[in-house]
């Protein structure tokens, strides 16, 4: 082909490549039927013009230019539509429980790791009260001393529904940190969960010093046990992705990341909806007091069961099997 012939081919073609970028490139839900059309003739003519190009004109800007459309095209085409429904059902109900079980060893470590961190902290600020401060504010050291806590009249400060909110956005943030820290070979993760039980074991051992440990309890029991659990299980998804850049084993560092994020990626994903539940429970029940200690206690138990049932995949069995009752009751 002449120079002549190439430059009109390309001055002919040019306003049809543009045309078909721009339609691969918008959204496809706007896409109308006679565009779909379009776009499927444009993907037919393009595999003739890129064959052109390769011929013609191999290694140019132009043929470069011509398979990146042409691939983009290709994957407009094969692209599986979206089912925001189904998907969302199959995490839950294949690749979360899948996920706990080939993960159980990093959230056994996780959540032992929470658990010394915090009764080592509890013990020693109850034998030392002045170590207390080593995570608590002057100002929270005092109203324990004043036989108060910084929890009590938090409705009459905030709304609840501001309170929730502050709060899921808070615990969101924690649990996505000790996930992501996975990245640094786990040791932010861990900085995150030994942080964390240490706050959580000082406050109760200086609370108890002053008999305001209940009054904590109190507080914390309905959101606290579903709360913490989940941020031991974005943990835990964290030091999965440490534990495969640390060691990859045969597989190679990429394939053994890759797999350990797919897992990781799962669990941490069920996290966020549970954090937002606790979220609203520690804004709306957590600082009421018409709800009592046995009401709490219930409320935080139940949940903690949701998740558990979330985590093995019957909550989303129980939830078909209501689905198929209320469907053949129509």
């Amino acid at each position: 082909m002449s120079n002549a012939l190439y430059t009109e081919w390309l001055e002919q073609r040019l306003q049809h490549w543009q045309r078909l970028q721009t339609l691969v490139e918008g959204n496809r839900r706007d896409r109308s039927l006679e565009e779909a059309r379009e776009v499927l003739a444009g993907y037919r003519s393009l595999a003739s013009d890129l064959s052109l190009a390769r011929r013609h004109a191999p290694g140019t800007a132009v043929h470069r230019a011509l398979e990146a459309l042409y691939l983009r095209t290709h994957k407009a085409m094969h692209r599986q539509p979206l089912k925001l429904g189904a998907e969302l059902w199959h995490l839950y109900a294949v690749q979360v429980p899948a996920s706990v079980r080939v993960l159980r060893t990093e959230i056994t470590v996780t959540t032992l790791i929470f658990v010394l961190s915090g009764l080592l902290a509890f013990l020693v600020v109850a034998a030392w009260p002045d170590l207390g401060a080593w995570f608590l504010s002057d100002e929270m050291m005092l109203m324990v001393q004043n036989r108060t806590l910084w929890t009590d009249n938090l409705l009459n400060v905030i709304p609840s529904s501001l309170l929730a909110y502050e709060l899921m956005t808070n615990n969101i943030t924690v649990a996505l940190t000790a996930f992501a820290l996975g990245w640094i070979f786990g040791l932010g993760t861990l900085y995150v969960v030994v942080l964390n039980g240490l706050l959580l074991g000082c406050a109760f051992g200086y609370t108890a010093e002053y008999d305001m440990a209940l009054p904590l309890f109190k507080f914390v029991i309905a959101h606290g046990i579903v709360e913490l659990s989940v941020i031991c299980l974005a943990a835990a998804a964290g030091f999965a992705i440490g534990r495969a850049l640390a060691r990859p084993g045969a597989r190679g560092r990429m394939d053994s990341v890759r797999e350990s994020a797919r897992d990781a990626g799962a669990l941490a994903a069920v996290c966020v909806p549970f954090l937002i539940g606790s979220g609203i429970i520690e804004g709306y029940v957590s600082p009421n007091d018409n709800f009592d200690l046995t009401s709490r206690v219930v409320i935080g138990v139940l949940w903690f069961v949701v998740l558990l049932l979330a985590l093995n995949g019957r909550l989303t069995a129980a939830m078909h099997q209501i689905w198929l009752r209320a469907r053949n009751d129509r």
